[in-house]
């Protein structure tokens, strides 16, 4: 296979057009996955992400990441919780983040150390294939498609980014190089504000210089600039952290109850000890990804001489004793096992996490081995033709296991089941499979379910939660009420908890204990919506309208996009004669609200006010969002109707009937309008 020209734009477009090619269509499945996990509560109880101009909570969320938060801000603000959206963002971060690596590539075959070497005739085809891989394996899907994650594959735009511009910036002389060099500043700072492992970048920086740039002609003045613009990286990657109450003692001297195996308390040690064994794991995927798992069961160890971890910390160390050994003559495969390591560094080393395993952790690691295994192709390979045509099929068989991981990801029973299958040990799978199976009124399935979650776990806030969400659907309020009351026993801060034990009240009709309940669930969860307008629904509900006014508009201020308190405030203000204050309130539905449902019934109250436009307005807007909600349609046609436009409304209803033919309201309303015509 002859290589092209870089200089030719055709092999540059085909490049491009390839690497977008390819993830587009290893993702194509992924672009309607539900939420899962903790996208569930990450999206749908975030004030944070509720307004684009809070940037107090939005920093506060959580507190070193505020920019990735502000991304989710963007989407809330144009997609609602509409998932299309959220994943379509997640796919072009991870369609730059594979043409970044392709242009990195290119960029590290312009160096001085390299542009002389063998490799550099298959320069093109090496990036392309590394950009190619790093966008098709499947191990990235849980940095892509599970969404709450995008910080780690945002974070790694930045990194490869600002990487990018470094070395652009090292090739380029005066003006144009300070300009890349202060790109590569920004780049960092962004990435450092996007997650915090960014704080290695200048390591790689360091490893860049070292490895590509060690030649005499290169002059003073760029090594200067260099130097600057490394020491503008450090100084970020002290000065952040450093403004977020960063405390490296109280960091290490934390201790965990471990989320990925029962019963195991993390201490910086034996994190340390597990992670010589995780990032063997993490080596393994990169070559086989399969079994691939959300939630590991993984046990800590405890000593360097358990079998696995001496075993784990000799292979490592001889992979990067042959790392040292090939910087020489084999820089780029050192650069891909020294790139690995370093960007795994954070949250494998000694910084105790709860969780000891995540495979979104390898996504900006994974730099390392993409570069690396087209380098080894074509070296070990002496016919080039044969490396690219082998090169191709991994490509192409990782980006139909990319696909297929996806489809496990677009159900949420299936994804559970395969969790189960994968961790048949630990209670969280089966606690959330029972939450799906609640959610879809299959509560045979869930409680089956949650008695296994029970028997692995016994003291699991969440398994008694859902028990008692399953008996207060079945109408046992005195079992549910006991379920919900061992949850917040067991955690007195479990917000939703709270809110179900005061939904038992409302339903046995004992307000004062509800109201009770549901200001505790305030108090505890502030981010939940729900006990906010359960409370706000008791003042109505009393008579005491002016209060649930206040709380419905207070819940509007930091939930603005809830659809259900800005109809309450619409009802209430109309009640309470404030004309302006409903008109203003119908306005916002219009500009938030995107529930049919809601902005139908909220129509139909300003069409019994005879507010007519902002009533039509908002029967518009149903239609528009559902083109298959035939109860807007409905009330569209009667008000077009009651305002004596009988040929709109005969034609509303017309367009009605092609969804339900056998509509027998419809076709007596076009009866009644044809004969008020005549």
């Amino acid at each position: 296979m002859r290589p092209f020209d870089l200089n030719k734009k055709n092999f540059l477009y085909f490049s491009a057009g390839l690497i977008i090619l390819a993830g587009v269509l290893a993702y194509a499945n992924s672009l309607h996955a539900p939420f899962i996990f903790d996208d569930l509560s990450f999206m749908e109880n975030n004030p944070a992400i509720y307004g684009l101009k809070n940037f107090h909570s939005i920093r506060g969320f959580h507190n070193a990441r505020p920019v990735g938060t502000y991304t989710f801000a963007l989407n809330y603000y144009f997609h609602g919780l509409n998932v299309f959206g959220y994943h379509l963002v997640n796919l072009v971060i991870h369609l730059l983040s594979a043409l970044t690596v392709w242009w990195l590539m290119l960029l590290i075959f312009a160096t001085p150390r390299l542009k002389n070497e063998k490799l550099d005739e298959y320069k093109e085809w090496i990036a392309l294939f590394s950009a190619l891989i790093f966008v098709a394996h499947p191990v990235q899907t849980q940095a892509v498609t599970y969404i709450t994650q995008r910080y780690s594959s945002l974070s790694a735009l930045f990194y490869l980014a600002a990487l990018a511009l470094y070395i652009r910036g090292r090739l380029l002389p005066g003006k144009d190089a300070v300009a890349c060099l202060a790109g590569a500043g920004a780049a960092a700072v962004l990435g450092m504000l996007t997650k915090e492992h960014v704080v290695t970048l200048p390591f790689s920086m360091l490893l860049a210089e070292v490895l590509f740039f060690k030649e005499p002609r290169h002059t003073k003045e760029k090594k200067i600039w260099a130097g600057m613009a490394i020491l503008l990286v450090f100084a970020a990657a002290l000065i952040i952290p450093a403004a977020y109450s960063f405390n490296v003692g109280a960091v290490l001297g934390q201790k965990f109850v471990s989320e990925s195996h029962a019963s195991d308390i993390i201490t910086s040690g034996n994190y340390f000890l597990t992670q010589l064994r995780v990032v063997v794991t993490y080596i393994r995927l990169l070559f086989l990804p399969i079994n691939q798992n959300l939630d590991y069961d993984y046990p800590l160890s405890h000593s360097l001489w358990e079998g696995p971890t001496l075993l784990s910390a000799g292979f490592l160390l001889l992979l990067l004793g042959a790392a040292v050994k090939m910087l020489r003559r084999q820089p780029l495969v050192a650069w891909g096992i020294f790139m690995f390591f370093i960007t795994l560094s954070v949250e494998s080393s000694i910084v105790p996490i709860p969780h000891v395993i995540f495979e979104h952790r390898l996504y900006l690691p994974f730099f390392g081995f993409a570069c690396l295994l087209p380098v080894i192709f074509y070296t070990m390979m002496q016919n080039k033709q044969h490396a690219a045509w082998a090169l191709s099929g991994i490509v192409l068989l990782l980006a139909c296991l990319t696909y297929q991981r996806n489809a496990v990801w677009n159900d949420e029973i299936l994804f559970w089941q395969d969790t189960i299958k994968k961790s048949p040990a630990k209670a969280r799978p089966y606690d959330n499979l029972a939450a799906v199976y609640i959610s879809r009124g299959d509560y045979a399935q869930a409680l089956a379910n949650l008695q296994k979650a029970h028997e692995r776990d016994p003291y699991n806030a969440a398994t008694y939660n859902n028990f008692g969400l399953v008996y207060l659907q079945q109408g046992d309020f005195a079992r549910a009420a006991g379920y919900f009351k061992r949850a917040v026993t067991i955690v007195p801060g479990y917000g939703r908890a709270w809110n179900n034990l005061g939904i038992v009240s409302l339903k046995q009709n004992d307000l004062p204990n509800a109201q009770l309940a549901f200001q505790k669930a305030t108090e505890v969860s502030p981010e939940l919506l729900e006990p906010r307008l359960n409370l706000a629904g008791i003042n109505e509900r009393e008579g005491h309208t002016a209060e649930a006014l206040r709380r419905y508009t207070e819940i509007q201020e930091i939930f603005p996009h809830d659809g259900n308190s800005l109809y309450a405030v619409l009802r209430l203000s109309l009640s309470e004669g404030k004309t302006a204050a409903a008109v203003a309130a119908a306005e916002k539905m219009l500009a938030r609200v995107k529930d049919p449902v809601i902005l139908t019934s909220a129509g139909s109250f300003l069409a019994q006010g005879n507010f007519h436009k902002p009533a039509i307005q908002l029967y518009q807007k149903a239609v528009r969002l559902a083109p298959r909600y035939v109860p807007a349609y409905v009330e569209l046609g009667k008000l077009l109707g009651n305002l004596d436009r009988f040929d709109a409304a005969i034609a509303v209803w017309q367009k009605a009937l092609t969804i339900e033919p056998h509509h027998q309201e419809l076709k007596d309303l076009m009866q009644a309008a044809e004969g008020l015509k005549q």
